[in-house]
């Protein structure tokens, strides 16, 4: 199970989008431009003070594209992000959709921000403007701005997802907590070990370039050496990624710890620290790990280990929900686990 006694706070609504134009074609970033038509949107409709927040995260969308065109890889393309911890998880898939498809994405909020009183209150009111209004700046030829209906919506709960509005009808009676989908979500960890862990597929680009962590100055090692670990990231600095990762999340809480150590109790943190010695010494066997064609994250692949520990699989898994590296709020730096079957005698 999760090795702290503090489960994270998270939300997740699966949302799903039909066409109801002849024709849709998503662009390469859709994930940045979801993320940017809905926070203009808020945005507008939030009162003033609420809403310059908003306002000031639309700047940095525009400072991405500036960076993005520029082509150079040295430079750091600055972070896009709502002014709340949240994720939009684009589902991989393909960019043309015709009448009536579905187009499937996610979003997270997690921490103090995991509200599904503000989904329903103004990020749902959001989406259904974004639904039907085609005559906004952001509408162009056969974009999805204006041509698509909310089929259905569904939130995370244990290992199910409830529907929350399904045929045009909002289920305001649903009660959600914060805690319904990640409280439980690491018991699988306490059966007995059925199966092996090796490889770590990147299911979205990742970038761990500049990603600082609260248990020391760098995930990587600064100089030559960046490149080369920016691409084939260790389980050392995959775990002390998510570590950097958790940190933001929790620092948002009423009794924000200094880092992200004091979310641990005193023998949660003498394990994580074992934990992370052991696997420092666990060699990498393979990688196919190569740079990303997206304009988001830097890097995209799979890489094998000689093993991954049993006690790192509930870290690991954390940090596929949350995501890690850079970009995060726009669906980068999120993994699966594949799993192969132990044979016992």
């Amino acid at each position: 199970m999760w090795p702290s006694a503090h489960p994270i706070r998270m939300v997740r609504y699966l949302c799903l989008w039909r066409v109801n134009a002849s024709l849709a074609v998503l662009p390469d970033a859709f994930p940045l431009e979801l993320s940017r038509v809905l926070c203009t949107i808020i945005s507008t409709r939030l009162p003033t003070r609420e809403a310059g927040a908003w306002k000031k995260a639309l700047m940095a969308y525009d400072e991405f594209h500036r960076c993005a065109k520029q082509r150079d890889k040295n430079a750091v393309i600055p972070e896009v992000s709502w002014p709340i911890h949240s994720v939009v998880f684009v589902h991989p898939g393909k960019r043309v959709y015709g009448k009536g498809e579905i187009v499937p994405w996610e979003l997270k909020l997690f921490g103090k921000d995991a509200s599904h009183e503000f989904f329903i209150e103004v990020i749902l009111p959001a989406m259904e403007e974004a639904s039907y209004n085609r005559e906004a700046h952001w509408s162009y030829r056969n974009c999805l701005w204006g041509n698509f209906d909310i089929d259905s919506i569904y939130i995370a709960n244990k290992n199910r997802w409830d529907p929350l509005a399904t045929g045009g009808r909002l289920d305001l009676n649903y009660k959600a907590n914060s805690l319904q989908y990640s409280e439980d979500l690491f018991k699988k960890y306490t059966d007995k070990v059925r199966f092996s862990y090796r490889k770590l597929i990147w299911l979205t680009p990742f970038d761990f370039t500049t990603v600082f962590s609260a248990t020391k100055d760098k995930v990587q090692a600064a100089g030559e050496e960046t490149h080369a670990l920016d691409a084939t990231p260790t389980l050392y600095g995959i775990l002390d990624a998510f570590l950097s990762r958790l940190h933001v999340i929790l620092e948002g809480r009423r009794t924000a710890p200094e880092n992200v150590w004091s979310f641990f109790s005193q023998e949660e943190r003498d394990n994580l620290h074992e934990l992370m010695g052991d696997i420092s010494g666990i060699n990498m066997t393979s990688h196919a790990v190569v740079p990303s064609k997206k304009v988001l994250g830097r890097w995209i692949g799979e890489q094998t280990f000689a093993s991954i520990p049993h006690t790192l699989l509930p870290y690991l898994d954390l940090a596929s929900h949350i995501h890690i590296g850079r970009q995060t709020h726009a669906g980068c730096g999120t993994f699966q686990i594949f799993r192969y079957p132990v044979k016992y005698d």
